[in-house]
C-alpha cells in the first residue's frame, strides 16, 4: 500500500507536468464549476509551467442569459510566486481574442457577473487576521479585445453618438505598463492603444499615463489621435460615476491643458456631445480649459478655425450648448474672422444643416480683427474695444440689452470711426473715408415703440473725390415722430437739412427744408459742365410713402441761382409733383425750360427690369436673359415738351440742341412688350449736324422693331446739304433691313437711294447692299449688281467684287483689308470725273476738276497703312488752279518707299533759280500714318 501510494504520488507529480493531463484536469474543474453554478464554464486547453507560465485557451464563461461573460485566451507570465508570503508578481498578462460583456438586463438590479460573486461569497465577513495576498501586475497586453458595457434599460438604436449605457469596443489592442487595479481604479502607462466604438468613433493611437475610474479619467503626457483629431497635453475628466458621461456637458468636470499642435474635429466631440452633430469643423487650439463644458474657463486660449478666424486671450463661457442662454466674457488680445469663415458655420441646431443668415455688409467688411473686451450674454452685453476691418477702423463702447420682445431692446454707447469706407459697406462706392464721433441712446426697434437719440460729428468724409469736413448730425425719434438736423459748414459745401418724418399713419409723411447757401460744384467734383460754378437754393420736400413706388407729394426748388465765371443762371422754377397712391399714377415735372410727365399703371422699381425683358425679347443675342424672369404689367405713357433748351444745352447737353416746342411722346406696355417713341422738332442739332423738321419714330409691329428718322434739311456744313431725307430700319435680333433716301426736288438733281440688310452672327457682321443709286448734279451712279461686305470680330473687311458706274465712268472695289500679310483691297477707276464729288469735298475745303483713271492697292499689314498704285489725272484743276496732266506713282512695299508726281504744268512751284517745277518725287523710309525717319525730296525743274 505504501509503495502504491508512492507510485501514485510520483505518477501524479509527473502526470501533472503534461499538457494533456493539465487540460483534462482543467476540464474536470470546469465541469465541476458548471454543475455547481448551473452555468457553462469551459476551458478548451491548458498549458502550465508551474510558478512561471500559464496559458488558458478557449476560456468561456456564460451568464444566466447564456450570453458571453468572458471568452478568449489568457496568457500569464509569473515573475514571482510565494505561497508562504502570499505574494504573486505577474510579469506579463496577455488577453488575446478576448470578449468580455458586462450587462445589466431589463428587470435585473445587478450586472450579469453577480452570480459568480454570490457563489464565492460565503455570506460571512472575513474576521481572520491572516495576511491578504499581495498581487502585482507587470505589462497588460491587449490583442484584439472586445468589451461590452450595457444597461439594457437605456439601450437605444445605435447612432453616431456614444451611448454610455451601451458601449461596445472592438478591435482593441495596445500595451498598458505598470498596470494596477486599486478598487475601481485602473492605472497604467498606455502606449499605442487603439479601438473602435460601435457608434463609429475610432481611436487610432492613445499614449499616456492614465488613471481611469468612474470618478476620474486622468491622462497625462497625452497623445491622442483619431482619423480627424490630434490632442497633445493633459486631459483630466472628473465625475461622480460613469453615468455622468451620459450628460457630459453638464456633469463632467474638465481640467485640461492642450499644446499648440493640437486640433479637434467637432465630429469627435459630437460623439460625446450630440448637440454638436452636423457642425463638421476642425478647430486648432491650445491653452488651459477648466470647468464643465456648460461652464468653462479658458486661459491662454489660442484658437484657429478656417482661413481667417483666430482668437488669442482669456475667455469664460457658461450656458453651452444653448447659445441663446450662453454667458460670455473674454479679454481678447486678438480676435479675427471674416464672412467666408462665418458663413460656413451652420445655424444651431447644426444637424438641420441650415445656413446661418449673415448680412452682405459683413462680407464687404473683409477681414475683421478686434482687440478688447466683451462681457455678458448674447442678449445683454457690454463690449468695448477696437475693430480693424478691410474698410477702416471702428472703436465702440456699447451696451445692449434684449428683452422678451424685440421692442424691449435698449442700447447706449459711443461709436467712433477712422477713415471708414462707409460707401463700400452700403454699396455706394464713392462715399468713403468717414471719420465720425457719435453717441446713441435708445429703446425699441419698431417705429411704433422706438425712442432714440443720435448725436454725431463728422470730422471727415470723402464723397466723389472731395473731402467734406465739419458736419454735425442730431436726431431724435419718439411717439412715431422723427426730428433731424444735418448742418454742414464745409467751406465748399455750406448747407443744412432740417425736417420731420411722421410714422403715425400707414405711410410715413416727410417734411424737410434744406437751405443751400454755397455748393461749389467744381471743388466738390460735381461739374455740370466745363465752366462749373456755385449753386444756392431753397429746397422744400413734402412727400409721403415708404418706398420709391408709393411716394406722393411735392419737391420744390425755389430761388435757385447758379453762377459760373462767365454767367449767372437763375433757375427760379423747378417743381416735381407725384401721385402714386392711386391705381393710375402720375409724376409731373414743371420748369421754365421744359415740362415732363408720366402716367399709368406702373411701379418705378419695375421699369428697369421690365425694359430688360423687352430688350431680351427682341434682341436675345445682344442682351442677357433676366436672371429671374417675371411677368410685368406696367402700362404707361410719357411726354416731354421743350420751352427753352438753351440753359439745358449749356449746362447739361453741350452737343444737343432743340428748338422751342419740340416734343417727345411715348408709351410702354410691358404685358405686350411694346415701346413707342415719337420725337418732333422744327430745328435740332447734334454737334455740327443741323436738322430742320426732324421726326423720329420708334415702335413695334408684329414682333419687329421699326425705326425711322426724317427731316426736311440736313446740314453737314455750311455748303453741304441733304434735303428731304428719310432713314428707315426694321430689325429683330440679328437681322436688320434698312433703307436711306433723299431728294432735293429741284434742278440740278441731287438725290440718293440705298437699300440693304445687316446681319450679325457670333463672329462677324454682314452688310448686304441690294440697291444703290446716287445722283449728284444730274449725274447718277448705280450699283451694277447686289453685293455685300463682311467685317469679322478682328476688324478684317472682306469686300466681294463690286462695281458702280455712271455711263462710261466705273469704280470697282474688291479684296480684303486686314492685318494679314498679303491681304489687300484693290480700287480701280475708269474715266471718273472729279468735279461731281465737289459737294462732298467741300467738307475738307477742296475743289477738284478733271478725270481720274488708274488703280490703288491698299493694305494694313503690321498696323501701317500702305498703298501702291498708278493714277492718271487729266485736265486736273485744284481749287480752280489748272494743273493739267498728273501721273501719281506709289510704291510702299520696297525697302525705300517713294511717291512720284509727274506732270505739273501750272501750279506755280519754282526752284531756287526761279524755274518752273515739273516733277516731284519723295524717297525714304516712312509711312503715311507715322513721322518719317528719313526722307529725300527731289525736284526736277523745267527751264
Amino acid at each position: 500500500m505504501f509503495l502504491t501510494l508512492i507510485l501514485l504520488g510520483v505518477g501524479l507529480y509527473f502526470g501533472i507536468q503534461t499538457y494533456g493531463f493539465q487540460t483534462w484536469l482543467a476540464k474536470r474543474a470546469s465541469n465541476y464549476l458548471s454543475s455547481e453554478l448551473n452555468n457553462t464554464v469551459e476551458v478548451k486547453a491548458v498549458k502550465l509551467e508551474f510558478f512561471s507560465k500559464a496559458q488558458l485557451k478557449g476560456v468561456t464563461i456564460l451568464d444566466r442569459h447564456l450570453d458571453t461573460l468572458l471568452n478568449g485566451d489568457l496568457l500569464v507570465n509569473i515573475k514571482k510566486f510565494s505561497y508562504r508570503q502570499k505574494k504573486i508578481n505577474f510579469g506579463k498578462i496577455t488577453l488575446k481574442n478576448v470578449t468580455s460583456k458586462l450587462i445589466r438586463y431589463k428587470g435585473d438590479s445587478t450586472f450579469n457577473y453577480q452570480f459568480l460573486v454570490d457563489y464565492f461569497d460565503s455570506g460571512k465577513a472575513d474576521t481572520s487576521t491572516s495576511q491578504p495576498w499581495n498581487v502585482q501586475f507587470g505589462d497588460l497586453i491587449l490583442d484584439n479585445v472586445s468589451f461590452v458595457y450595457r444597461n439594457e434599460k437605456y439601450v437605444t438604436k445605435v447612432t453616431r453618438n456614444i451611448n454610455f449605457d451601451d458601449i461596445w469596443l472592438t478591435h482593441t489592442s495596445g500595451k498598458i505598463a505598470g498596470f494596477k487595479i486599486k478598487g475601481d481604479t485602473i492605472q497604467g502607462t498606455v502606449s499605442k492603444l487603439r479601438t473602435l466604438e460601435q457608434s463609429g468613433f475610432e481611436l487610432i493611437n492613445l499614449s499616456t499615463t492614465a488613471s481611469i475610474s468612474g470618478r476620474r479619467l486622468l491622462c497625462e503626457n497625452l497623445v491622442l489621435k483619431t482619423p480627424i483629431t490630434l490632442i497633445k497635453g493633459k486631459i483630466d475628466f472628473s465625475s461622480s460615476s460613469w453615468d455622468d458621461y451620459t450628460d457630459f456637458i453638464q456633469k463632467v468636470q474638465l481640467n485640461c491643458r492642450l499644446e499648440d499642435s493640437s486640433y479637434v474635429h467637432t465630429d469627435d466631440i459630437a460623439s460625446f456631445a450630440s448637440e454638436l452633430n452636423g457642425l463638421k469643423k476642425t478647430i486648432f487650439l491650445s491653452g488651459e480649459i477648466k470647468g464643465h463644458v456648460s461652464d468653462m474657463n479658458l486661459k491662454g486660449l489660442k484658437l484657429a478655425y478656417g482661413n481667417h478666424t483666430r482668437f488669442n486671450g482669456n475667455m469664460t463661457l457658461s450656458g453651452l450648448p444653448d447659445l441663446s442662454a450662453c454667458c460670455l466674457h473674454f479679454d481678447a488680445k486678438e480676435l479675427s474672422t471674416n464672412y467666408s469663415d462665418l458663413a460656413r458655420i451652420p445655424a444651431y441646431p447644426f444637424s438641420e444643416n441650415k445656413k446661418i443668415n449673415l448680412p452682405m455688409e459683413l462680407k464687404r467688411l473683409g477681414n475683421i480683427s478686434y482687440k478688447g473686451k466683451f462681457d455678458g450674454s448674447l442678449d445683454d452685453f457690454t463690449a468695448f474695444g477696437r475693430f480693424n476691418t478691410g474698410l477702416g477702423k471702428v472703436e465702440a463702447q456699447l451696451s445692449i440689452r434684449l428683452g422678451k420682445k424685440p421692442d424691449d431692446i435698449t442700447y447706449s454707447g459711443k461709436l467712433t470711426t477712422t477713415d471708414f469706407a462707409l460707401g463700400t459697406l452700403i454699396g455706394q462706392n464713392d462715399l468713403n473715408g468717414l471719420t465720425l464721433k457719435s453717441e446713441i441712446n435708445g429703446k425699441g426697434i419698431s417705429i411704433k415703440n422706438l425712442k432714440a437719440s443720435f448725436v454725431g460729428q463728422i470730422l471727415n468724409v470723402t464723397y466723389n473725390g472731395y473731402n467734406y469736413k465739419n458736419i454735425s448730425l442730431n436726431g431724435q425719434i419718439s411717439d412715431e415722430l422723427f426730428k433731424g438736423l444735418l448742418v454742414s459748414k464745409d467751406p465748399n459745401a455750406d448747407f443744412d437739412f432740417n425736417g420731420t418724418v411722421n410714422f403715425k399713419n400707414k405711410l410715413p409723411e416727410m417734411d424737410f427744408i434744406s437751405t443751400i447757401n454755397v455748393l461749389k460744384l467744381g471743388a466738390l467734383n460735381l461739374p455740370i459742365n466745363r465752366d462749373s460754378g456755385v449753386i444756392s437754393s431753397q429746397v422744400f420736400i413734402s412727400i409721403n410713402g415708404d418706398n420709391i413706388d408709393n411716394l406722393s407729394g411735392q419737391i420744390n426748388f425755389d430761388n435757385t441761382i447758379y453762377k459760373t465765371a462767365s454767367k449767372t443762371f437763375k433757375l427760379s422754377s423747378f417743381n416735381i409733383e407725384m401721385d402714386q397712391a392711386s391705381f393710375k399714377k402720375k409724376i409731373k415735372l414743371t420748369t421754365e425750360y421744359l415740362d415732363a410727365g408720366m402716367s399709368g399703371n406702373y411701379e418705378l422699381s419695375n421699369l428697369k427690369p421690365a425694359i430688360q425683358v423687352l430688350l431680351y425679347n427682341y434682341y436675345p443675342t445682344f442682351f442677357k436673359k433676366p436672371v429671374k424672369p417675371k411677368k410685368f404689367d406696367e402700362d404707361l405713357t410719357f411726354k416731354i415738351r421743350v420751352k427753352k433748351f438753351n440753359t439745358i444745352h449749356e449746362l447739361f447737353l453741350p452737343l444737343l440742341m432743340f428748338s422751342p416746342k419740340s416734343t417727345l411722346d411715348g408709351s410702354f406696355n410691358a404685358i405686350e412688350n411694346k415701346l413707342n417713341i415719337q420725337v418732333s422738332s422744327s430745328k435740332a442739332s447734334f454737334g455740327n449736324l443741323q436738322v430742320t423738321e426732324l421726326g423720329v419714330i420708334l415702335n413695334e409691329n408684329k414682333n419687329t422693331v421699326l425705326g425711322e428718322v426724317s427731316g426736311k434739311m440736313l446740314n453737314l456744313n455750311d455748303s453741304t446739304i441733304i434735303e428731304n431725307f428719310n432713314v428707315a430700319a426694321t430689325s429683330v435680333d440679328k437681322d436688320s433691313q434698312f433703307s436711306i433716301d433723299w431728294d432735293n426736288l429741284k434742278s440740278p438733281v441731287s438725290k440718293g437711294e440705298l437699300k440693304g440688310q445687316i446681319f450679325f452672327d457670333n463672329s462677324e457682321l454682314s452688310l448686304a447692299y441690294e440697291k444703290l443709286n446716287i445722283t449728284v448734279q444730274d449725274s447718277t451712279w448705280s450699283l451694277n449688281a447686289p453685293n455685300s461686305l463682311i467685317i469679322d470680330k478682328l476688324g478684317s473687311i472682306l469686300v466681294n467684287p463690286v462695281e458702280v458706274s455712271n455711263r462710261n465712268q466705273v469704280i470697282r472695289v474688291g479684296g480684303t483689308l486686314s492685318q494679314k500679310p498679303g491681304d489687300s483691297l484693290l480700287i480701280t477707276t475708269d474715266h471718273v470725273l472729279l468735279g461731281q464729288f465737289n459737294p462732298l469735298l467741300r467738307l475738307i475745303k477742296l475743289k477738284l476738276d478733271g478725270s481720274l483713271q488708274g488703280n490703288i492697292k491698299l493694305s494694313n499689314a503690321n498696323k501701317n497703312f500702305v498703298f501702291l498704285g498708278n493714277l492718271h489725272l487729266k485736265d486736273l484743276k485744284i481749287n480752280d488752279n489748272t494743273v493739267g496732266e498728273l501721273v501719281v506713282t506709289t510704291d510702299y512695299n520696297s525697302t525705300e518707299q517713294y511717291i512720284s508726281l509727274n506732270g505739273f504744268t501750272s501750279l506755280g512751284i519754282q526752284d531756287e533759280s526761279g524755274n518752273q517745277v515739273k516733277n516731284i518725287s519723295f524717297k525714304g523710309n516712312y509711312y503715311l500714318d507715322k513721322r518719317p525717319e528719313t526722307i529725300d525730296v527731289d525736284f526736277e525743274a523745267r527751264p
